[in-house]
């Protein structure tokens, strides 16, 4: 049963790992993304941008703390099963969820930041 235990923390702390980088990526990109100039501003309009919910930084924080609290509720419930293999396959199953969406999450916005760069690239603003 020990052997168990220590794969299963094992387990954890490297999911833990990898869902710390998707986060910090997707702040990252989130700031990367919003201080990027789009389309107004690159034909020299003067246009001055708000803080709202569609802002690409305050969406990366707002996934960012959803996302981490429902990674922590799955480690919780995994962690605190006690023998419940119902609450075990749960658990898990929460935290692979999260971690897929996470790397969803980076993998759009690194599109979308490809796809602004090259707008830049071709209309030859640098």
């Amino acid at each position: 049963m020990e052997e168990f235990d220590v794969l299963y923390f094992g387990a954890i702390a490297v999911a833990t790992v990898i869902i710390v980088i998707l986060d910090i990526a997707s702040l990252s990109l989130g700031k990367l993304i919003d201080d990027t100039p789009d389309g107004r501003e690159l034909r020299g309009e003067n246009v001055k941008r708000d803080g709202s919910m569609s802002s690409p930084r305050l969406a990366s924080r707002i996934f960012t703390l959803v996302l981490s609290t429902l990674f922590i509720i799955g480690v919780m419930v995994l962690v605190l099963a006690n023998g419940s293999k119902v609450m075990m396959i749960a658990g898990g199953v929460l935290m692979f969820a999260v971690l897929l969406f996470a790397a969803t999450i980076v993998v759009f916005e690194l599109m979308i930041y490809n796809t602004m760069r090259e707008r830049i690239k071709n209309t030859g603003v640098s």
